[in-house]
């Protein structure tokens, strides 16, 4: 028999903020900031994006986090958009457990040198096919820009910053067309 508190084997353990040790801050934008983070146990390092859960009630936002998580868990068998590990959350704050993606952004790409046609239709290409996928999904970022798409490597551009997405409702003929199907 457990005692009250204790987990049964099977169950995952959820993260919590002593799980990580905390690095620099990676960005942040109007409701939340995104931290560098290594997982103790695992040494993962992986991007913490922290929402401060007054300034969302002040704001009257408090939707936008569980909507971003959704949109994240719609989206992670992807390489197009920022995988999410996992959630927790403490009295202040709720955290996103994310990928973290060390080569930049394009934005930052953008002001190292300057882009050349091959890569920016290369770039361009990826961009689209993201766009693609979303649209598939019903979802609009809302939110593009150079500092919301991250570069990898091998040039290979990932989304990120879901906060502000949308899932737009399907056509009367969209809906009809599935069906017929």
């Amino acid at each position: 028999k457990r005692r009250r508190g204790e987990m049964a084997s099977n169950q995952i353990k959820r993260p919590c903020f002593q799980d990580f040790v905390w690095g620099p801050v990676l960005g942040e934008g109007s409701y939340a900031t995104v931290r560098l983070a290594k997982n103790k146990h695992t040494g993962e390092i992986t991007a913490i994006k922290i929402y401060s859960k007054r300034q969302l009630v002040v704001d009257r936002r408090t939707d936008w986090p569980m909507r971003e998580k959704n949109h994240l868990e719609e989206l992670k068998n992807s390489p197009r958009f920022v995988s999410v590990h996992g959630t927790f959350q403490d009295a202040q704050s709720l955290y996103f457990v994310l990928e973290y993606l060390p080569y930049g952004t394009l934005f930052d790409l953008m002001k190292k040198k300057k882009i050349s046609l091959n890569l920016l239709t290369h770039i361009a290409a990826q961009l689209i096919l993201a766009l693609e996928e979303l649209q598939e999904k019903h979802l609009v970022h809302r939110d593009l820009k150079p500092d919301n798409i991250a570069i990898n490597k091998s040039h290979n551009l990932t989304l990120i910053d879901f906060g502000t997405c949308k899932k737009i409702e399907e056509k009367e003929e969209e809906k009809e067309e599935k069906e017929e199907k």
